[in-house]
């Protein structure tokens, strides 16, 4: 589902609203080792490049859920990455609930 968001040129995209949350669901593609989210990686580049990447989309993410007074939940289908993202949320005290759910 796509939200328009004043501001922003393109909408914005989640996988679904669950009891008043958006929720954006990362597959187990998305999100693993030696993806464009791998903040895991020893790689300096890679983990410079994927922590900016997150933010940006969780930046996206937060103005929609602020403009439509929603809370946001990221569920990753990969646990390491999911504890990864969520200790960085809370390093940079982004407001998005993360977890682990294991793809079907």
């Amino acid at each position: 589902m796509y939200l328009k968001v004043p501001g922003l040129k393109e909408p914005v995209e989640f996988d679904a609203i669950i009891n008043g949350v958006l929720v954006d669901a990362k597959a187990a593609g998305e999100i693993k080792p030696r993806s464009i989210y791998d903040l895991t990686s020893k790689d300096p580049f890679i983990h410079e490049m994927s922590r900016k990447r997150i933010l940006e989309q969780a930046d996206r993410q937060l103005r929609a859920a602020s403009h439509y007074g929603r809370k946001i939940e990221w569920r990753i289908a990969d646990p390491r990455m999911a504890d990864a993202v969520a200790e960085f949320f809370a390093e940079t005290q982004i407001p998005i609930a993360v977890r682990h759910v294991p793809a079907p």
